[in-house]
C-alpha cells in the first residue's frame, strides 16, 4: 500500500489538472464597430469564450440609433475560422427584448448563454496556448424588412498568453467588413440581465438622477495612477473589468425605473400646487 503522502500528492496533481483545465477561457480585451455609420454604439462591450462548457458571456452597455424590426446575430471567429453563428429574433429573447422591434436609446445587456455541447470542441489546443491569437465576438444587428447590416460590435479576444500585442484600452470605432457566415440554429439558452431608457428629454428632468454623472463613476477605473505601478496579472483584470462591467449594467438598469419615479413626483407635485390654489 502507498504510503499517505504519495496519495495527497496524487490527488492534488489530479485537482490542480482539472482546475487547470477548466479554466481555458478567450477573453476580451477591446472593443470597436465594425461598419460605417453603425447603429449600434457601445461605451463599453467585452466578452469571455468558455470552451470547455460550451458556454460565453457578453455584455454591452451603449445606444441603438436604428427603429424598426430587426434580428440579431452573434459571430464567434476564432484563427480565421466562424466556430459559432447563431441569428435569433429579439421578441423570443429575453436579452433583446428592448429590440422587439428595435427603438432609439440606451441599452445595458449582460447575458450568458450555453451553446449545443461540442460548439467549441474544433477550436486547436494551441488557441490557448501560443500568443499572436486573432479571434473576434461580434454582435450584428440586420434589418429584417432589407436584409442589411445595420449595426456592428466587435470585441478583439485574446488567450491571455504574453506576446499577443492587444491592448487593454478599449479601441475607438473603426470601419471594417462584417463577418459572413451561415446562420446558426438559434439553439442556445440563455440567461439574461438588460434594461433600456429612451434618453427624452422632459420639464421634469430637475427631478430625475444625474445620469451622466453616474456613469463618470463608471470611468474612474480607467483612470491609470499617476506613479508607476506593477503590472497586474491577467486575472486581476478580468475580475477587474467583471466588477465595472456589472457596476454599470446595474447604473444602467435603475435608470429607468428612477427616471419614472422622477415624473411622477413631479407630476404629484404639481397636482398637489393646483389643489393649493
Amino acid at each position: 500500500m502507498a504510503p499517505p503522502h504519495t496519495w495527497t500528492a496524487t490527488l492534488t496533481l489530479a485537482l490542480l489538472t482539472t482546475s487547470t483545465t477548466a479554466q481555458r477561457q478567450l477573453n476580451s480585451t477591446s472593443f470597436s464597430t465594425c461598419i460605417s455609420n453603425s447603429s449600434l454604439t457601445a461605451d463599453s462591450f467585452s466578452a469571455t469564450i468558455y470552451p470547455d462548457t460550451d458556454s460565453f458571456e457578453y455584455d454591452w452597455i451603449g445606444a441603438n440609433s436604428f427603429v424598426g424590426n430587426d434580428t440579431i446575430s452573434v459571430i464567434i471567429t476564432v484563427a480565421s475560422k466562424v466556430v459559432y453563428n447563431d441569428t435569433l429574433d429579439p421578441c423570443l429573447s429575453n436579452a433583446w427584448a428592448y429590440f422587439c422591434p428595435a427603438s432609439k436609446g440606451e441599452v445595458a445587456i449582460m447575458t450568458n448563454t450555453i451553446t449545443p455541447n461540442g460548439t467549441f470542441e474544433d477550436i486547436p489546443e494551441s488557441v490557448f496556448t501560443q500568443p499572436g491569437l486573432e479571434a473576434s465576438f461580434e454582435v450584428q444587428m440586420t434589418n429584417s424588412d432589407t436584409g442589411a447590416v445595420v449595426g456592428c460590435l466587435r470585441a478583439n479576444l485574446t488567450n491571455g498568453v504574453e506576446g499577443n500585442g492587444a491592448s487593454d484600452e478599449n479601441a475607438g470605432s473603426s470601419n471594417a467588413t462584417t463577418t459572413e457566415g451561415t446562420n446558426g440554429s438559434g439553439s442556445s439558452n440563455e440567461s439574461s440581465t438588460s434594461g433600456s431608457g429612451s434618453g427624452g428629454g422632459s420639464g421634469a428632468s430637475t427631478a430625475y438622477l444625474n445620469w451622466t454623472l453616474l456613469l463618470k463613476c463608471k470611468g474612474l477605473a480607467n483612470d491609470r495612477p499617476s506613479s508607476p505601478s506593477p503590472s497586474p496579472s491577467p486575472s486581476s483584470l478580468l475580475h477587474l473589468r467583471r466588477a465595472r462591467r456589472h457596476i454599470a449594467v446595474f447604473l444602467a438598469m435603475i435608470k429607468t425605473p428612477l427616471q419614472m419615479l422622477g415624473r411622477r413626483v413631479t407630476e404629484d407635485t404639481s397636482e398637489r400646487s393646483t389643489r393649493v390654489q
